[in-house]
């Protein structure tokens, strides 16, 4: 009798760690299905938007009521000047740290100041491209955010948040680097502006 319940306890207990194990895979499976979602969400947001050579559309100068021709053109160059040397360099920005982020969690074996330098790189690449030929700044923007997910899925890896927290904590002893990255990713902007602004003015666009 004893035997009996033994043997039947040992069964159960045997069926419910089963149950479990495929409940956590189903978790895992899931776990995967959301991080794909959000990753590659991430990155359409990114090179689609970083890849148009004009990171915003806002068309501020459509605002304006003023009828006198004169102070017309002061509120166009005003406009122009909040969308593009106020806003666009604000996006820049905002890109460039997004995707240091994404590549804190998915690049572990990449340092802090190598993340932060390569995202520079694709940052300015991209920015460059996009004054020329929208569909390579796309390709750009886009190969290597996928490139290192690829790496990071068919890896076997562990989500390290201690190396994440170390790594976000050397962010603030990097200041100096970053200020320097932000100088030359501005400057590129601000050069091909002024070069696509005297091309649209040649030509009478």
């Amino acid at each position: 009798m004893g035997k009996d319940l033994l043997k039947e306890a040992l069964e159960n207990h045997s069926s419910f760690f089963e149950i479990l194990s495929e409940y956590q895979l189903i978790i895992k499976l899931i776990s995967l299905i959301l991080v794909l979602i959000i990753a590659s969400f991430f990155i359409y947001l990114f090179y689609t938007s970083l890849s148009r050579r004009d990171l915003i559309k806002l068309n501020l100068g459509g605002y304006q009521y003023e009828r006198r021709p004169v102070l017309k053109e002061v509120g166009a160059v005003l406009f122009y000047l909040l969308e593009y040397v106020v806003i666009a360099p604000l996006l820049i920005v905002f890109w460039f740290f997004g995707l240091s982020i994404f590549f804190v969690f998915i690049a572990e074996g990449a340092s802090t100041y190598y993340i932060l330098f390569i995202c520079a790189g694709i940052v300015g690449a991209t920015r460059v491209f996009s004054y020329f030929n929208e569909d390579i700044a796309r390709d750009l923007a886009q190969l290597f955010p996928y490139f290192t997910l690829s790496i990071f899925l068919i890896s076997p890896f562990n989500l390290n948040f201690d190396v994440i927290l170390e790594k976000a904590i050397q962010i603030p002893s990097l200041l100096e680097e970053i200020s320097y990255f932000l100088v030359v990713l501005f400057g590129i902007e601000f050069i091909f502006r002024l070069f696509h602004i005297f091309f649209v003015l040649k030509n009478g666009e």
